[in-house]
């Protein structure tokens, strides 16, 4: 389990409170990127979905595996890219290793056709 689950685990209503501040204060083209070391299939992120209001921009591409890079099978989604659900995932693709030990991530997001601000 990694550390930020680990916190929601031990905190869940403070961090439910937390995301529901941020979700009503924040714009609607809020978006969040990065590793975060979890599955898309754990508990704790789908919460965090969930709780946030969030849409995970993997959905509907496939499951794309970007760590680690080399020649290790089996591969794990632990990088996301989140977003509010205003926004589309207009694209999304693994990209080259830049000298991570992940896969870059390349996602475009986009407002839905008529709904752009």
């Amino acid at each position: 389990m990694t550390a930020w689950a680990r916190l929601y685990e031990a905190a869940p209503k403070q961090l439910r409170e937390a995301l529901q501040a941020e979700q009503a204060a924040r714009a609607r083209d809020e978006h969040g990127v990065g590793d975060l070391n979890t599955s898309p299939f754990s508990a704790p992120l789908r919460r965090l979905l969930t709780d946030g209001g969030l849409v995970d921009s993997q959905r509907g591409f496939g499951l794309q595996a970007s760590w680690p890079v080399g020649p290790v099978f089996p591969r794990i989604a632990i990088d996301h890219c989140l977003h509010d659900p205003a926004l589309v995932t207009a694209a999304r693709a693994l990209g080259p290793a830049l000298g991570s030990d992940h896969l870059a991530v390349r996602v475009d997001l986009a407002w839905p056709p008529g709904q752009a601000p």
